[in-house]
């Protein structure tokens, strides 16, 4: 998969002029693309909370409170996550301890 998205990349960098292409991974899978100079840059891992912030901005669905909590989900049966100025750090912190945002 990566020799085929190194020949893609390749093609299109040499198809266009001032053409710049910003990749994540979690490690540098290119040193180069043909003729072309690859620059990694190392970035630290998210804070947790950080994630719990980005996730919250970038969701496309609405949240209930159940999202939070496996244990919330019988009693909440649906519940909208409603969030606000008094909660917000309580809610953030629950995303933050989330197991799923933890495998990030």
């Amino acid at each position: 998969a990566a020799d085929e998205l190194r020949k893609v990349f390749t093609e299109v960098l040499l198809r266009t002029d001032r053409l710049v292409l910003v990749l994540g991974a979690r490690q540098a899978p290119f040193q180069a693309l043909g003729a072309h100079k690859v620059v990694a840059y190392h970035l630290e891992p998210l804070r947790f909370i950080d994630a719990a912030r980005l996730f919250l901005w970038r969701v496309h669905r609405p949240l209930v409170v159940a999202d939070l909590s496996e244990a919330a989900e019988e009693a909440t049966r649906g519940l909208p996550l409603i969030m606000n100025v008094q909660n917000r750090s309580l809610v953030l912190s629950q995303l933050s301890n989330h197991p799923l945002l933890r495998q990030c």
